[in-house]
């Protein structure tokens, strides 16, 4: 394809339902969360809010949805897995070419969050969870939009020195959240040794 480039589409007609947000990799959490949080606390609002993802969009979207839960008292949650087809359209940047049309199928997910009773028999159904307080969910969302840094060598003396590494992902457990370094995720299933606890544990 390098002889071609891609065509930017133009939006496609209609509009979006109020209370449906697109979820997209480069959107910042915290935006996210409180606009979210808004429409959920709007007394008029029946339907609750809807997360859409796609792509490497997706798990940012499940992040969202779990801080709301924490910060947003009783909400039902549904999620729902597929796909979608998405078309793009490539000009020639020489003369001679004719345009061609790409198809490629894209993962998405759904995540629909409410206060009111949600089907209970659905695959993707999640009760509510307890809420958290306003300072824990803050600390979950600074992390989450934490810039990462690479780490810098050349110490003194010809010794390299490395930061502590950045924290890249926040594991949710049952009633505990933990800050994990970029591979933590995996190491958490084993073992609680590399992440640190951002949530109070289960009360016994």
């Amino acid at each position: 394809m390098e002889k071609y480039r891609r065509v930017e589409k133009d939006e496609e007609a209609g509009e979006s339902p109020a209370n449906q947000i697109r979820v997209t990799a480069t959107g910042r959490i915290r935006a996210y969360v409180s606009y979210a949080t808004k429409i959920l606390e709007d007394e008029t609002n029946e339907d609750g809010v809807v997360l859409l993802g796609l792509g490497n969009a997706i798990g940012k979207a499940l992040t969202v949805s779990e801080l709301l839960r924490r910060n947003v008292s009783g909400l039902h949650q549904v999620t729902e897995l597929g796909s979608v087809e998405i078309k793009d359209r490539w000009e020639p940047l020489e003369e001679g070419l004719d345009p061609i049309e790409t198809v490629r199928n894209v993962s998405s997910i759904s995540v629909h969050l409410s206060k009111k009773q949600l089907n209970e028999n659905a695959a993707g159904y999640q009760p509510p969870i307890e809420r958290e307080s306003e300072e824990q969910v803050q600390l979950l969302i600074e992390a989450m939009d934490a810039p990462y840094k690479r780490p810098s060598a050349g110490g003194p003396r010809g010794k390299s020195t490395f930061p502590l590494p950045p924290i890249r992902r926040v594991c949710f457990t049952r009633d505990t959240a933990w800050s994990c370094p970029t591979d933590g995720v995996e190491r958490l299933r084993a073992t609680q040794g590399p992440c640190r606890q951002l949530v109070r544990p289960w009360e016994t």
